[in-house]
């Protein structure tokens, strides 16, 4: 998992928070979409945690399914500690 909402991550891929939540929808390649393509092509990377644009201090989550299933030690589950839900993809 890329964890996007960790400061020292975004430093280490030459990005900050206000690039990954700023206003981008009028551009053509935004980084944020860039990134994510990127993060993708890597074949190491299941999915994307990163800060919301529009909620501040919220959090959003991208799942790249196939990485699910072609990496074996991945798993996406859901924590419910009320015990009603109880799905699980992957490993």
């Amino acid at each position: 998992m890329l964890d996007l909402t960790d400061a020292a991550t975004l430093a280490a891929l030459g990005t900050d928070e206000q690039e990954m939540t700023g206003p981008w929808a009028t551009l053509l390649s935004p980084p944020t979409q860039i990134m994510g393509q990127l993060a993708y092509d890597t074949g190491l990377v299941a999915g994307i945690q990163y800060g919301s644009a529009k909620h501040a201090g919220k959090k959003n989550l991208v799942v790249f399914p196939d990485r699910l299933i072609s990496l074996k030690t991945n798993y996406l589950e859901v924590h419910d500690p009320d015990g009603n839900l109880t799905q699980r993809l992957g490993a």
